[in-house]
């Protein structure tokens, strides 16, 4: 017994041979027969130990297990958007030349806005044979998206962005894990977008309508007054004429009685 503890690193290295659990009951019964009291401990001891020693190892295994799946995850996501990016230079050069409307290599909030509200030209995007079967749309979605946290962002200031700026964005939403749900999300924001846009359109043109009404009202208001001056300035000389002989008998009534 005292030799397996007669200093602390021989007491250490005692103590892990059984927590390994590495022929512990030859070890406890000899630290028994001079101490009969440690039994208690040893039986504690044993127990946590070992739970402890079950527990963590696994973990680690599990943790480095994670570790490497996650490593591959992000080495597939990152090569697939390299392949991506590859595919698809060819569409994004084209669409950046196709808001780039000034031709000064950086893109406008309004040039973005331009574009969006453009169907037909975004269009042209797949007439050119640059975009994939069923990419336009999700094109179309991820330039509003752009454009829409943009506006948020630089909303007290205009903003222009690079080409890379400009690419990365895109390319980030094209090529997210999460892309459909995204995506899902940003189709509401346009839905959204476009239905207020309407009304927008719609009240103007209802205003605009009813500020004609009011003017046409105005004025045919005006005219019926004017007629009705006019006609009153005939009909006075006319009364006075017919009242003469009346005021012409009463004062004859009167001189004569």
């Amino acid at each position: 017994v005292r030799e397996k503890f007669e200093y602390l690193g021989r007491s250490m290295w005692t103590m892990y041979s059984l927590m390994t659990m590495d022929n512990w009951t030859e070890q406890v019964m000899q630290i028994m027969q001079t101490k009969p009291g440690m039994f208690l401990f040893f039986i504690l001891y044993i127990f946590v130990a070992a739970i402890t020693l079950m527990s963590l190892t696994p973990a680690i295994f599990v943790q480095l297990n994670m570790h490497r799946r996650e490593q591959e995850a992000e080495a597939r996501i990152l090569h697939k958007k390299e392949e991506f990016i590859k595919r698809h230079a060819n569409m994004m050069d084209e669409l950046f030349k196709m808001t780039d409307t000034n031709h000064n290599e950086m893109i406008s909030m309004n040039e973005m806005k331009q574009l969006i509200m453009d169907k037909p030209k975004m269009g042209t995007l797949k007439d050119k044979s640059v975009l994939e079967e069923g990419m336009l749309r999700t094109v179309m979605l991820s330039l509003f998206d752009f454009w829409d946290e943009s506006s948020f962002e630089y909303a007290e200031k205009p903003h222009e962005f690079c080409r890379k700026e400009f690419t990365q964005h895109i390319m980030d939403r094209l090529t997210s894990p999460h892309a459909d749900t995204i995506l899902c999300g940003v189709a509401t924001r346009k839905m959204v977008h476009d239905l207020s846009t309407q009304a927008i359109a719609l009240q103007a043109q209802m205003y605009a309508k009813l500020e004609r009404m009011d003017e046409a009202f105005r004025s045919e208001m005006a005219k019926l007054r004017s007629a009705v001056q006019a006609k009153g300035r005939h009909a006075t000389p006319d009364a006075e004429r017919e009242d003469e002989p009346t005021r012409a008998s009463s004062r004859a009534s009167q001189l004569y009685p």
